[in-house]
């Protein structure tokens, strides 16, 4: 499929089926990113880094209320059956081997309103960025760093810049992430986290602000594989929000 017909099918046939079933299923909230498709642009933003993995198409992100819910919606024979049906149409059109899977908290860094989105036609561009550790660190290790010493960078650039909102996404173990990739056969192995940025598109870089960047890069080689992390350009189209 070109990337163009896996988005549309994504998006006109896969997010009315999901909201369909969003209430069986204890759905709070569903939201699809879509990666643009300039992929010069998603090449850029990567090339400091050195080799990093291609971009995905997108990114499916699902909230429950809490794991209870999420383990209740799937308990019934209804929430089977909407379960089936929407993994089934994910084999229609999602290469369900080569697209991980993990069960994640969110902890907000740079946080305004969570209605702050990236669409089309607005002004702002999401940026993810799937990370995987250095070698050396452990899990816990590597997102312990993100998140007490990596996060503060982040947020001096986005008090003087164009960083609009911050939000690391770290993986959590759970048994319940086993199930769910072996329901879609998932061979690639998680991340620890995504880091998301939404951005002003055409926010203007100060000398300073210049600085703040390269002060992150240089951090983030202390706890980020670079060359087993990938990260791209997106917009958001909010299907279910039941909040």
């Amino acid at each position: 499929m070109t990337r163009e017909d896996f988005q549309w099918h994504w998006r006109e046939l896969h997010g009315p089926l999901v909201a369909s079933h969003a209430a069986t299923l204890g759905l709070l909230r569903y939201i699809q990113s879509h990666t643009i498709p300039h992929d010069a642009e998603n090449s850029r933003m990567s090339g400091a880094r050195g080799p990093m993995e291609p971009p995905y198409d997108g990114v499916e992100d699902v909230w429950y209320a809490g794991r209870a819910e999420m383990i209740a919606g799937q308990r019934s024979a209804e929430g089977r059956r909407a379960t089936q049906a929407i993994v089934e149409d994910e084999r229609a059109f999602v290469d369900l081997p080569r697209s991980p899977l993990w069960l994640s908290h969110e902890l907000p860094q740079i946080d305004p309103p969570e209605d702050l989105i990236a669409t089309e036609a607005g002004p702002l561009i999401k940026t993810c960025f799937a990370i995987r550790q250095r070698p050396e660190l452990s899990v816990d290790q590597a997102q312990t760093y993100w998140r007490t010493e990596h996060a503060g960078l982040l947020g001096r650039i986005g008090s003087a810049g164009h960083i609009k909102r911050y939000v690391q996404v770290h993986r959590r173990d759970d048994e319940m992430e086993a199930r769910l990739r072996a329901m879609r056969g998932t061979g690639v192995e998680p991340y620890i986290g995504l880091a998301e940025l939404w951005l002003e598109r055409d926010g203007a870089g100060t000398p300073e602000i210049e600085r703040g960047w390269q002060l992150a890069l240089d951090d983030e080689r202390n706890f980020i594989d670079f060359a087993r992390s990938a990260m791209w350009y997106c917009t958001e189209h909010v299907v279910v929000d039941n909040r």
